[in-house]
């Protein structure tokens, strides 16, 4: 696919059809919502992460009459970094007879005992794989997976991949390239999570070890208002950091953050001087607020 936003969009306006259920994951992506939303068959929202509460939508759509319901979630979650308990909802899936979407964007390249995503070992009949390009791989576009009759129908009937312009053959190339070197060169992402709970260390030792962090390579830093998160956007940015604000409506209402991410190129001194200046703008920014 040409990017991750076309394949998130083209699997649930090709596959799910007016009799059927799709029930996702309140965080779930943009890109996942707005083709829910395109897709004739009906929606069913799950509290975050809460396989009882996956379980109710599913009941309720079996007793409504959906012939097939879709799960779909994110492994990784973008904006705050936790992980899905996938190996639950594949349970889960398999019990109630569903398929299961999984979105692996920030998961590809980093997570699974070879790079392959939090699904990595679970593949079978009840699950499709998304994997977006443009992050740990480098490249751009998307990957979809899953059981050969799947694939053959979407490369048949899903028009934003037949209707659309095809991604270049260099990128195609570039993207071959980079699962290639998922394989061959590991220590990437063994440095990867070095560097992560490293950060996550040396965030706590600065701002309080009270301080929660998920277990992956995105570390939220919840601000509360989008004018706070602004300036410290703007205070780390003037200090070379590429640290940006992310804001209503892509979070929550006065969840607004700083979303650090870390990747197997920072230097150990670099995230040592960014929880520092973090420090200092926290300070800062929380007495202007009072």
């Amino acid at each position: 696919m040409s990017t991750g936003f076309i394949a998130n969009y083209t699997l649930f306006t090709a596959l799910p059809t007016r009799h059927d259920a799709i029930v996702f994951d309140e965080w779930i992506h943009a890109s996942a919502r707005d083709g829910i939303q395109a897709s004739p068959a009906r929606r069913y929202k799950a509290r975050h992460n809460d396989l009882d509460s996956f379980a109710d939508a599913i009941g309720r759509a079996r007793r409504r009459g959906a012939r097939q319901v879709w799960i779909t979630v994110e492994s990784v979650y973008s904006m705050d970094g936790d992980l899905a308990p996938i190996g639950d909802l594949m349970g889960l899936a398999r019990a109630s007879d569903a398929m299961l979407i999984v979105d692996e964007a920030h998961a590809t390249g980093v997570f699974g005992a070879s790079g392959r995503g939090l699904c990595e070992g679970l593949e079978g009949e009840g699950l499709i794989t998304l994997h977006t390009c443009g992050k740990a791989l480098g490249a751009a576009g998307a990957l979809v997976c899953g059981p050969s009759a799947v694939i053959d129908y979407l490369i048949n009937t899903a028009r934003p991949f037949i209707y659309s312009t095809a991604p270049p053959p260099l990128v195609a190339a570039v993207v071959r390239r980079a699962l290639a070197l998922i394989d061959e060169e590991p220590w990437r992402r063994v440095r990867l999570f070095e560097r992560a709970a490293f950060a996550r260390a040396r965030l706590r030792a600065v701002l309080g070890q009270g301080l929660t962090f998920p277990d992956s390579q995105i570390l939220p830093l919840v601000l509360g208002t989008s004018e706070r998160a602004l300036a410290a956007a703007a205070a780390l940015q003037a200090d070379g950091f590429d640290v940006r604000a992310i804001r209503p409506p892509t979070v929550p209402a006065g969840s607004s953050r700083l979303r650090l991410a870390i990747n197997a190129l920072h230097r150990e001194d670099d995230i040592a001087r960014l929880a520092t200046r973090l420090g200092d703008i926290m300070v800062a920014t929380a007495a202007s607020a009072a």
